[in-house]
């Protein structure tokens, strides 16, 4: 913070403290010359003085209560006008009372403010025995009075502009950190969701397959042995695809790792012989193009299969229907599998369908999750029309 800016503030915080700061210095710079003048000007009287400073004291509250303080010392001034019978010293304090109005109303209050002023003091000049409009002092004085005013108008609208700069600065910066707490809030759910997508389906192969092995374990050695191999083919996948996020994660500065691809539909036989590797019958049915399709879409019908045979291998009882047609306008994405317990429908944590259903609304489609007459139903669609992606 620099000289001028800490200055600033102090002005604006202690307010009666910088207003009476500014009240000695009128009182030194209005009554030091009068009092030092030379012999050939009339001196400063007693009275001019006291004016003077009754009406540099009342400057103490010209921010606090301004339309009062400008009352108090024209009223001060126009009355030194009178018993000193010409232009006096207090009329000092008096401007600048007139320009802290002019400061901090509108334009039109402002001229208001310096009409009455000016009014009161040819009133007082008048009293005096002066011709207000004959005599050059006077008429210096009422130039004064204008010159004032026009300036606190001045100042008053490079506040404003100031302030209106402040403001917006304010606004940005608010709507800056806003902004970083949605992103970093749609950041940890995207990790949350990728962490759930790539672990989720693996831990379920292997705890089919341990439980497999285990049961199998005396009867069937070959059989048990061929699970635990299912047990660690499954582990070796999850560990690879959560080394693969977790880089990414880690290094997003890497163009090679940042922009490596997502899974996608592409990557579909592969998620289909891993799970029929495992056990899980899936009956898989494609229909319609398999033109290249929007990044995200592409990825989000991915993890809705994997979410989907997720559920058959937990729940199910080894069996899932997989469908996946693509028209020119949408993708459809369809897992069924049987579930005659309902269990996948209230079975987990839910998270995975809950992370489902965020991906397909990222993407603007639709899909149901539910189980009905025995058979648990995943089913989506995406829009894939250019630029849904």
């Amino acid at each position: 913070m620099n000289t001028f800016t800490r200055l600033r503030h102090v002005w604006r915080t202690h307010v009666v403290a910088a207003d009476a700061v500014l009240a000695v210095a009128v009182l030194l710079v209005v009554g030091l010359p009068r009092a030092l003048a030379p012999p050939f000007v009339d001196p400063v009287t007693a009275a001019e003085l006291t004016a003077l400073a009754i009406g540099c004291a009342a400057l103490v509250l010209r921010r606090t209560a301004p339309v009062a303080v400008l009352v108090v010392t024209t009223l001060i001034a126009a009355a030194s006008v009178v018993v000193g019978g010409g232009i006096a010293t207090p009329v000092g304090p008096a401007f600048v009372a007139l320009f802290t109005v002019a400061s901090r109303v509108t334009w039109g209050r402002a001229v208001a403010a310096a009409l009455a002023q000016v009014g009161v003091l040819t009133l007082a000049l008048a009293t005096a025995g002066l011709e207000p409009w004959g005599d050059v002092q006077v008429v210096g004085l009422f130039g004064w009075c204008g010159m004032v005013t026009a300036v606190g108008i001045a100042v008053r609208a490079q506040r404003a502009v100031v302030e209106s700069a402040e403001e917006r600065a304010a606004r940005a910066e608010h709507t800056r950190e806003e902004e970083a707490a949605r992103r970093v809030g749609e950041e940890r759910l995207r990790i949350a969701r990728e962490l759930h997508d790539v672990l989720a389906h693996h831990v379920a192969v292997v705890g089919v397959q341990a439980g497999v092995a285990e049961v199998l374990m005396e009867s069937r050695p070959d059989a048990a042995r061929t699970a635990l191999g299912h047990v660690q083919s499954a582990t070796e996948t999850a560990l690879a695809e959560l080394g693969d996020l977790l880089e990414v994660l880690r290094d997003a500065a890497d163009d090679d790792a940042a922009t490596r691809p997502a899974p996608g539909l592409a990557n579909l036989d592969e998620l289909v012989d891993r799970s029929r590797a495992t056990g899980l019958l899936v009956n898989l049915h494609r229909g319609g193009a398999r033109e290249q399709l929007p990044a995200l879409a592409d990825h989000a019908a991915y993890r809705i299969v994997q979410e989907g045979l997720t559920n058959a291998h937990k729940h199910g009882t080894g069996r899932a229907e997989l469908l996946v047609e693509q028209s020119p306008v949408e993708l459809r994405v369809r897992v069924e599998n049987p579930d005659p317990t309902g269990a996948g429908r209230t079975g987990g944590s839910g998270y995975g369908l809950v992370g489902i259903r965020e991906r397909v609304t990222a993407v603007g489609g639709t899909m149901r999750a539910e189980s009905v007459a025995g058979t648990f139903v995943l089913e989506a669609y995406l829009p894939i029309r250019r630029g849904s992606g």
